[in-house]
Parts: structure tokens; C-alpha cells; sequence
């Protein structure tokens, strides 16, 4: 049996997917800038597919923010921030706004 906390990063990465299919409120605003801010490259893709998902212009706005902070860098295709770029290309071409 595992320890409690153990499924902590699964719980969070489920907790910032199912934030995505509702209005972005306050608290939800919240946890997904902290997990923007995170040590786990996979939360941090996953918020970012977060604000893809609320499309609104706040969140555009910070994913363009995003994609011109990785715009032009040469980092290995495996990095997370490659990969973030790449998922931030996509949340705003689902948009319309690329």
C-alpha cells in the first residue's frame, strides 16, 4: 500500500486538467499560476494546456507571454521548456490565435 501523498503529482495533474473544462475562477487562476511556477515540468505543460483551454484573453495574453519567452531558443527537442512551447504553439492555434 503506498504512503499517503504518494499520488500527489497524479492528484494535481488531474485536479489542473478538469480546472480546464470550467470558467476560470479565482482560486483556479490561483493553482495554475503556482503550477507555472512549479519544480514538475509536467504540471507546468499541463497548466499551460490549462490556459489554452480557458482561451480567454487573460490567458492568451500569458501564453504569448510564454511563446515569446521560448521563441528563438535552441534547446534540446526533450527539454520542457521546448515542450512547453510547443503545447503553448497549439493551445493558441486551437484558438484562432496564431
Amino acid at each position: 500500500m503506498a504512503h499517503e501523498g504518494a499520488n500527489l503529482l497524479r492528484e494535481q495533474t488531474d485536479r489542473l486538467r478538469a480546472l480546464g473544462a470550467k470558467a476560470p475562477a479565482t482560486e483556479a487562476l490561483a493553482e495554475v499560476d503556482a503550477a507555472l511556477q512549479s519544480k514538475w515540468w509536467c504540471l507546468r505543460v499541463i497548466a499551460i494546456e490549462t490556459l489554452g483551454r480557458w482561451g480567454e484573453p487573460r490567458q492568451i495574453a500569458q501564453l504569448e507571454a510564454l511563446a515569446a519567452a521560448y521563441a528563438g531558443r535552441t534547446h534540446r527537442r526533450g527539454t520542457w521548456e521546448r515542450i512547453a512551447a510547443d503545447v503553448v504553439t497549439k493551445a493558441l492555434y486551437r484558438e484562432g490565435k496564431s
